[in-house]
């Protein structure tokens, strides 16, 4: 993939650098449906609505999910959100569905994602849907009375969706109460993540030897260059890497970890 350009990592003795301007938010999903809705005050609409739900993320709790979340019809059902734009994912938080009983909500599900808008979720074999994992959930009734924080706190690390959804496999053991209180998630709009690469740490090895974490987009390639000082107008001076050659290529998720010899007024480096 093309190269982009730049990230600055200053003073290696220091080790600071400039960090993203792009900051993780709440994605309260833009709409939210199921496969079945036979109750119509608890349909899906409710899975994204702040009906009952107090603050958000993972101190956010939800009151009384039998009248402000989604109820299923049976114990097989999937549900799914439209987040209304493209995100990095990090985290879903999952407020579980119960009435005041332990057998009541979801158990054993799939949790899917796409970034096509029009993904069925009726045809999670179609080519438009990952798998992302299988999770049994966490039981929603505790024994205790009132507002509750989310059930499940699941990472997501960072992946790229528009779209995702649960299917839903079985009930924790009532088959005709299987639903969801509410789903929320956060992350980052994918057009606000800067093309740039941006070097997130780095360590002395010794002798003049230094590791480098590197955060960019997802399998693509990048040389590091280095200055004496911030102005790197006349290009820098191209850094060999530790083991032979000259560029890193980023994993899926656009992270690589390199290491390279840095001697003499390298005192600042970036990636390109």
């Amino acid at each position: 993939m093309k190269k982009r350009n730049i990230t600055l990592f200053t003073a290696i003795a220091a080790a600071a650098a400039f960090a993203s301007t792009a900051q993780a938010a709440i994605i309260l999903g833009d709409t939210s449906t199921a496969g079945t809705e036979p109750v119509a005050q608890r349909n899906a609409a409710n899975i994204t609505n702040d009906n009952g739900l107090t603050g958000s993320g993972a101190t956010g709790t939800l009151s009384s999910p039998w009248v402000n979340g989604w109820l299923g019809n049976g114990g097989t059902d999937w549900a799914r959100v439209d987040l209304g734009d493209t995100y990095a994912v990090d985290t879903m938080y999952v407020w579980q569905y119960h009435e005041q009983a332990t057998a009541r909500g979801m158990k054993d599900t799939n949790i899917y994602y796409s970034t096509v808008e029009t993904a069925d979720a009726s045809n999670f074999a179609s080519g438009d849907w990952t798998l992302f994992v299988a999770k049994t959930m966490t039981v929603g009734w505790t024994g205790v009375f009132g507002p509750y924080t989310p059930t499940d706190n699941i990472a997501m690390g960072g992946l790229t969706a528009r779209i995702i959804a649960i299917e839903i496999l079985n009930s924790v053991s009532n088959p005709q109460y299987v639903g969801i209180g509410k789903l929320q998630f956060d992350g980052t709009l994918a057009s606000e993540l800067s093309a740039d690469p941006e070097i997130t740490s780095i360590t002395s090895l010794g002798s003049g030897n230094f590791e480098l974490t590197l955060k960019g987009e997802p399998s693509t390639s990048y040389e590091f260059y280095s200055s004496a000082t911030l102005d790197f107008t006349s290009g820098g001076t191209l850094v060999p890497l530790t083991g032979g050659g000259t560029d890193v290529t980023t994993d899926g998720s656009g992270d690589a970890t390199v290491q390279m010899p840095l001697a003499g007024s390298a005192n600042f480096v970036r990636a390109q």
